[in-house]
């Protein structure tokens, strides 16, 4: 099977190139993208009047600036990942299958389901253990902790640079077993199978993220007078299955960035819906924060928009 990018560094010189000068030539190739994580900055600006008053802001500086991987390049070294290490993937959802299978042999099909379901909630609870996830559907929130994965991933730099160089015989046994990250990885996707495989027999629970090669395709092509164009639906998508905490405040955020550029077509009412039939979400507001001063929001704001402007 062929992955996009492996191998593809082929000039000798980058390999003599300091980590600084490989990342610029990696940003300059469009493999790698800038993104600025959240600094605590000391608040110059404190009023003693007002009580529980924080001293510190967050801000966005070049001292915080990170060169990651691209999106592309991401999807296309977590693909191998799971390729190359298929054998430990499917030992977990064989075993689990031939195990049920052999237990409800003759029950009635409610009892087959009701057991199921029993099945699906335990497994669901290791793939996420101590998840909240009262906001949003199951898939998408499997979707975005497989996201979250892939960010842990493409942190190892010897690994993007082995996929980069083509070397095949880096991605051993040894690698596999001297990497946790790597387990972490084949784990989730072995529970995360026989999730999708329970799902698809007995139905639980919508499923438009896994259905498909391209799920965000498909959904994008549903919600596309929506969004200015794919690239806006991508970046939205990404977003929300980051967001951990405070979801409709995040969410109010987003949307005053989505507006600001000019990337949504359609009224909150239209986006409220997109949120709650695709990721699970349900608000009832959006506030206009035009006339409000809300520092943690506008910090937010900030943040998405540095997101967005480096987002490929």
């Amino acid at each position: 099977m062929q992955y996009k990018y492996f191998g593809s560094i082929k000039n000798p010189a980058f390999f003599e190139m300091t980590r600084d000068e490989q990342n610029n030539y990696l940003l300059e190739k469009k493999l790698f993208r800038v993104s600025y994580s959240v600094s605590f900055i000391p608040n110059q600006h404190i009023d003693d009047n007002v009580p529980g008053q924080i001293n510190f802001k967050t801000g966005l500086s070049e001292d915080n600036k990170e060169f990651i991987a691209s999106d592309e390049l991401t999807d296309s070294i977590y693909k191998f990942i799971l390729n190359t290490y298929e054998a430990y993937l499917k030992h977990a959802p064989i075993l689990f299958h031939a195990k049920f299978n052999n237990t409800v042999f003759g029950f009635s099909e409610k009892k087959k389901k009701k057991l199921a379901l029993k099945e699906f909630k335990r497994i669901y609870k290791e793939c996420l253990p101590g998840e909240l996830d009262a906001y949003r559907n199951r898939f998408g929130v499997l979707y975005g902790k497989r996201n979250q994965f892939k960010e842990l991933l493409i942190s190892q730099r010897s690994i993007i640079l082995a996929f980069l160089r083509g070397e095949i015989y880096y991605f051993n046994r040894n690698t596999f077993e001297s990497t946790p990250i790597l387990h972490q990885i084949i784990d989730f996707e072995a529970n995360l199978e026989i999730l999708l495989n329970l799902n698809k027999t007995y139905q639980f629970e919508e499923d438009s993220l896994f259905n498909g090669k391209d799920g965000l395709r498909q959904l994008y092509e549903k919600y596309e007078k929506l969004f200015k164009d794919f690239t806006t639906y991508k970046f939205v998508h990404h977003q929300i299955e980051s967001f951990e905490d405070v979801i409709p405040a995040r969410i109010e955020s987003l949307h005053e960035v989505l507006r600001s550029n000019n990337l949504l077509n359609g009224n909150k009412e239209d986006f409220m819906k997109f949120l709650l039939d695709v990721h699970g979400i349900r608000i009832t507001k959006i506030r206009d924060y035009s006339n409000l001063i809300n520092d943690k929001h506008s910090e937010r704001v900030e943040f998405l928009q540095e997101e967005w402007h480096n987002f490929p």
